[in-house]
């Protein structure tokens, strides 16, 4: 049950929805409050918000189908990178998101020119290790061992791994 400014209803099937989905992603009860205040007109406690956690204990009278849509979310959010929030991109886009939007109420261009910068910076992937090898400069070993999801340095560093050179050995003058 939800309480609006006309009184107490059910919450519509898209609240539902939209309330299991925000869990599923790892939003905390305080936020998801605050959420449904802002917009759709609800407050909530923080106990009727855990009825839709599936990982929770007060979520025993979920339905099959809201709990098992819950739970699709979750592991769909969970694969995308990994199972630590703030490991996950995704989760850190969603709160520059919400830093963005808090920095224009508060009229701080300022800031929200620094959260723009950092969304860029994560969006871009200036923060993934990504290592860009040349197939040309990797010996058939070196292929195999990739193409098997074998490919450890065996002793090389990326560079001589990136240049096709072997341990030990030294590139030649220019």
């Amino acid at each position: 049950m939800a309480k609006t400014q006309t009184g107490v209803r059910k919450l519509s099937e898209d609240e539902k929805f939209h309330l299991l989905h925000r869990l599923a992603c790892f939003a905390s009860p305080a936020e998801m409050v605050k959420e449904m205040h802002e917009l759709y007109g609800i407050e909530m406690s923080i106990p009727a918000v855990l009825v839709y956690d599936a990982t929770s204990s007060q979520s025993r009278n979920l339905s099959a189908e809201h709990r098992r849509y819950f739970l699709e979310i979750r592991q769909r959010f969970i694969e995308t990178e990994t199972d630590v929030a703030i490991a996950n991109r995704t989760w850190r886009l969603e709160r520059l998101m919400k830093l963005l939007e808090h920095t224009l109420v508060k009229q701080s261009p300022k800031l929200a020119l620094l959260v723009l910068e950092q969304a860029a910076k994560e969006r871009g992937g200036l923060y993934l290790r990504q290592e860009k090898l040349d197939p040309k400069d990797l010996s058939d070993e070196q292929i195999i061992r990739i193409l098997e999801g074998k490919a450890q340095s065996g002793g090389q560093t990326s560079e001589t791994a990136d240049s096709g050179m072997g341990e030990g050995e030294q590139p030649g003058p220019p």
